[in-house]
This record gives structure tokens, C-alpha cells and sequence, in this order.
């Protein structure tokens, strides 16, 4: 599974199709959407993106945010605590939920376009993460030199495990996404979906729902193989300019830029 790990696989639930953005940016003028991802008590990661803003909601746990520039703040707002997961599930005819912490956080907020530090605060001022924002694309590492995907790059999904359930049957579609294949290495993307769709499978909370899961493979192709890795002075031109590191330990992640 060494391959695996050198050129990541990208995993989503139910998901076959890639959605682009076109148009206006549903933000106001002067601002500049940013998602925000840290470790808690860590370095922020902070790339322009399109997502929707991480905005409270009733109950929530709240945290403020605020860019500092020369020792003085130029803006500040709130946040849903990032780091935050809600949980939910139906019991008994009732909906439950547990709040868990998860140590990634993300957030996405709307920044002004101009560059500072960032820093997420807690009720009582304490500062829980911080990170330099710049939204000078040039300032951005590890992009592709080239559109990152075209249709011609996407190829017709290939099913690796089928339980060949009936179309009134549920069932669990698990969709693996090549990243860091070459088009000459596709044939070694199939092989490592499939062992680790027989991983997968060997996992007691996974083999005990078995027969509702099918596994499919979405060959990708990028330019060139592998992923980024900053801190090796690698960088290239892939699917999803997916990077080791991106300041967070011992993740990889794609590229935020939408």
C-alpha cells in the first residue's frame, strides 16, 4: 500500500460528479471568502475559497476572530468554534446529538483584502490559534501551472466491489478519487483501489455492513505523479493540488482555492 500513501486517494461517500464555480463571488466587494484550517493551539492554514461562511447557530459554541496588522486589529467577527463536530442520530422516535472536538478545525469567513494576522480567539481573549493571511494569489505554494482539471481528465467511474443490490435496496456507494496518477499509472490506481477496498472490508465496524457497500473507482488523471510536500521542496502539478502538511500535521489536503 505504499503507492497509496505516495499518491493520495481522495475518498468521498455518494459523490460521482465534480462541481465548478462560475460567476459573481456571493461576498461583498473589498472582503475575501477564507477557509480556515488548524490544529487547535496550532498554526492556521488560510486559502481564499467560495465555500459557504462558518456562521453560529442557535447553541453553538461561538469564537472570535480578528486580523491584526502593525500591532492594531482591521477587522474582527465570530465564528462557529471550528473545532467543533456535532454528532446526531434517531432513538427511540428521537433525535440526539453530542457535541465532540475534533483536533482539525475548519471554518470559512470573510476576510478584508489586505494582509495581517489572523488569530481565533476564546470567550476570555485567550488566543486558541494564529496565521499569517495574505490574499495575494502569488502568494499562494504548490498551485498547478495549468487549469487543475479539464472534463477530458475525468474518467468514467469503474465499479471495484458491487453487492449487486436491487434498485428498490439501500445502499452505500463509496467513491475513490485518483490524485497524483499519471495517465500511464491508472492501471496501478485500479490495483490500489481494490486492495484497499479489501482493507476496508476487513474492518469489523465495515465487513459487519458488507453486502450494502459498493466501491468505486474514479480514475483522475494529473500531469504529473505524487502530491506536494513543502517541506521537501516538492512541488506538483496535479487533479486536485493535493499537499502533505499545508501547516497541519499529518494531514493531507487539497488545495482550498475553491
Amino acid at each position: 500500500m505504499a503507492r497509496v500513501l505516495a499518491n493520495a486517494l481522495m475518498v468521498t461517500v455518494c459523490t460521482l460528479g465534480l462541481v465548478g464555480c462560475a460567476g459573481e463571488l456571493p461576498f461583498p466587494v473589498g472582503l475575501v471568502r477564507a477557509r480556515v484550517l488548524s490544529e487547535r493551539d496550532g498554526a492556521l492554514r488560510i486559502v481564499p475559497t467560495v465555500g459557504d461562511l462558518t456562521l453560529p447557530r442557535e447553541g453553538e459554541a461561538v469564537l472570535r476572530w480578528r486580523l491584526v496588522e502593525g500591532g492594531g486589529e482591521v477587522s474582527s467577527g465570530v465564528l462557529a468554534d471550528p473545532w467543533a463536530v456535532r454528532h446526531e442520530w434517531v432513538e427511540d422516535g428521537a433525535l440526539h446529538g453530542v457535541v465532540l472536538a475534533a483536533h482539525v478545525g475548519d471554518g470559512v469567513i470573510d476576510l478584508p483584502a489586505r494582509a495581517g494576522t489572523l488569530e481565533i480567539l476564546d470567550d476570555t481573549g485567550r488566543v486558541l490559534a494564529s496565521g499569517a493571511w495574505d490574499p495575494d494569489p502569488a502568494s499562494e505554494t504548490g498551485r498547478a501551472t495549468a487549469p487543475l482539471l479539464t472534463d477530458a481528465d475525468v474518467r468514467d467511474p469503474e465499479k471495484i466491489v458491487d453487492h449487486h443490490a436491487s434498485a428498490d435496496e439501500i445502499s452505500i456507494d463509496l467513491a475513490i478519487l485518483a490524485e497524483g496518477y499519471t495517465e500511464a499509472e491508472l492501471d496501478q490506481f485500479r490495483t490500489d483501489v481494490a486492495a484497499l477496498a479489501r482493507a476496508l472490508m476487513l474492518q469489523p465496524d465495515v465487513s459487519a455492513h458488507h453486502g450494502l457497500i459498493n466501491v468505486w473507482a474514479v480514475p483522475v488523471v494529473s500531469r504529473d505523479s505524487g502530491i506536494d510536500d513543502p517541506a521537501r521542496g516538492v512541488s506538483v502539478d496535479t487533479a486536485f493540488d493535493v499537499s502533505y502538511g499545508r501547516d497541519v500535521e499529518r494531514c493531507i489536503l487539497p488545495s482550498m482555492d475553491g
